[in-house]
């Protein structure tokens, strides 16, 4: 065989080394530069291997963690829910999403505000392709007067001598308000994922017989995890389940 051919061989080799090589082999736990960009919810129409319809909806967080809900609303398969961390290629145009029993899940390209669904060599999937768009949601919940409607499917209901409301301020991460019969303040922390996290709640102690819910909102605003606005409604959530706080806000 001729030096020229052994090349030759040698060279195509190589490339097939190359193109075989996945982009996912050296991941890493540290933040990529660009992942403050990548915050969000991403979703998503999709159809999985077995050739079932359903939505998609991905949630990174601040914290580089993800949440991934599937549900199927035309079938009888139950939603599914996924959570775990992300990790990224060195160069973070892939990410894996790793459960928290450190088996990976899932792999994607980051392309803008997409992520494309790729197998382990970072090609798309010809079965299961899946294009997650970012939701470009309005998350900003602070600098308004929110008032509250309703608790846990309660209207809430007066008389009060000042209406039950909340604001949250940008600069502290604090919010303060008044619940019908108390002032109260805590602390908050949210991303741009749609989580959100209320601490340190408290409050005056006067007590007002028109108010026997007040208990059950402080209660229920350290137990949100999740926020929507939608058409000025602010709802706060649990992980599951519908709104457990609901507002509206006002304009003066």
């Amino acid at each position: 065989m001729s030096i020229y051919k052994t090349i030759l061989l040698l060279l195509i080799s190589f490339s097939i080394l190359l193109s075989c090589r996945s982009p996912f082999t050296n991941l890493s736990n540290e933040t990529p530069a660009n992942y403050s960009n990548m915050i969000g919810k991403y979703t998503s129409d999709f159809i999985d291997s077995k050739g079932v319809s359903g939505k998609m909806e991905l949630a990174l967080q601040g914290n580089q963690t993800f949440v991934l809900t599937k549900n199927y609303p035309n079938t009888n398969q139950a939603t599914s829910y996924e959570k775990g961390r992300i990790s990224f290629t060195s160069d973070g145009k892939f990410l894996a999403l790793k459960s928290n029993q450190d088996v990976y899940l899932h792999y994607f390209k980051v392309r803008d505000d997409r992520l494309l669904k790729v197998n382990i060599k970072g090609k798309e999937l010809k079965k299961e392709k899946t294009t997650l768009v970012k939701d470009n949601f309005n998350y900003q919940i602070e600098g308004k007067y929110w008032k509250l409607i309703e608790i846990n499917s309660q209207k809430t209901i007066g008389p009060f001598d000042k209406e039950p409301h909340i604001k949250f301020n940008t600069s502290d991460n604090t919010f303060g308000g008044y619940s019908g019969c108390n002032g109260y303040s805590g602390t908050y922390k949210k991303d741009n994922s749609g989580s959100i996290k209320i601490s340190s709640v408290a409050s005056t102690k006067k007590y007002c017989a028109e108010t026997p819910w007040e208990s059950d909102y402080f209660v229920s605003l350290e137990n949100s995890v999740k926020f929507t606005i939608e058409n000025d409604t602010l709802k706060l959530s649990k992980e599951k389940g519908d709104p457990i706080l609901v507002f509206v806000a006002i304009y003066f």
